[in-house]
């Protein structure tokens, strides 16, 4: 499967394109929205993992306009960074 991972930080997008590249899939990541529209051009992703708090724009805004890079059928998936403070997260 080939995977797009974008996110404004490199150890995270680094460690998750080295785990997914040990299960035979083909990677590649941006650090910045413009970089990964830039890969889109050239690399049709099947999947995409979008940091959701990526610095200038929203990441659910960078989905939608990559998917209308990116051939019908591809998913996204998204994540966020977490503190590692329990205060931090919200119970509503």
């Amino acid at each position: 499967m080939k995977i797009l991972i974008v996110d404004d930080f490199p150890d995270s997008a680094e460690s998750l394109a080295k785990l997914l590249a040990c299960h035979d899939h083909e990677i590649r990541f941006a650090l910045t929205p413009i970089e990964a529209g830039r890969i889109c051009e050239s690399f049709r992703a099947d999947a995409v993992v979008i940091e959701v708090l990526l610095r200038g724009v929203d990441g659910y805004r960078l989905a939608d306009v990559l998917r209308k890079m990116l051939p019908e059928g591809v998913r996204s998936s998204f994540c966020g960074r977490f503190s590692g403070k329990w205060s931090d997260v919200s119970s509503d």
